[in-house]
């Protein structure tokens, strides 16, 4: 038995929890926290990679702490309705081949789910983690 390759660390921009099957279309299924401890299976449109992006079709989701706040309600910068779950893994759907060369559909990833704007001071010097105006995935946006 040979050993799987290891996931390579992206930063996605759409994301979802997706049960649907292999093939593509306009539409995927995602569990989504409408309100606190109020959660569904719901459609949703499938995400299209713009310029410099990358779609993750995602295979693993873990949840954390900062996940069990979020869905209780007591998480202090959550932005509900969202698709919760910062820390996952799967494969690239799609990729902007020009901006990103190094990726590959069918590549399996692991996700960064940070963010930023790539022009507070922060992000020029390197510290894009805390950035002015960050954005998590699952916490602030999907």
């Amino acid at each position: 038995m040979s050993a799987a390759a290891p996931a390579t660390p992206v930063s996605p921009i759409a994301l979802a929890v997706t049960t649907a099957p292999a093939a593509p279309s306009a539409t995927m299924r995602a569990v989504l926290l409408q309100a606190p401890k109020t959660m569904a299976v719901v459609e949703r449109p499938r995400p299209v990679a713009g310029p410099g992006e990358c779609v993750i079709r995602v295979s693993a989701t873990g949840l954390c702490g900062s996940d069990a706040h979020i869905y209780a309600g007591h998480h202090p910068t959550a932005r509900l309705p969202l698709v919760p779950g910062h820390e996952f893994a799967g494969t690239i759907a799609e990729v902007d081949p020009v901006a990103r060369p190094d990726l590959r559909p069918g590549q399996r990833v692991v996700a960064w789910p940070i963010l930023f704007c790539g022009e507070c001071g922060a992000c020029r010097r390197g510290h894009r983690h805390v950035c002015r105006r960050l954005q998590v995935l699952g916490v602030h946006a999907d």
